[in-house]
């Protein structure tokens, strides 16, 4: 049997809006903490600004933030 452990619990994954009733198959990412419902949105993820700015974070040895604090950043500043 595999090892299996589960992802910390963070306000910041995206999940249904009834959590007692989620599946045992959600995805989560290591990198940014959020977790998904579906594949398509797992694999959507990592195209992500969010995703590809906690990349980042993580190759500088810094802690990844938030989907909430993400869209509260200024992007352009970010990217651009």
């Amino acid at each position: 049997p595999a090892l299996v452990i589960a992802p910390p619990a963070s306000p910041t994954t995206q999940s249904s809006t009834n959590d007692t009733n989620a599946s045992s198959s959600r995805q989560s990412c290591n990198t940014c903490g959020g977790s998904f419902d579906t594949p398509a949105a797992y694999r959507s993820h990592f195209k992500s600004d969010w995703h590809r700015f906690n990349q980042k974070l993580k190759l500088k040895g810094a802690a990844p933030i938030s989907e909430q604090e993400f869209l509260l950043c200024d992007s352009d500043n970010l990217f651009g």
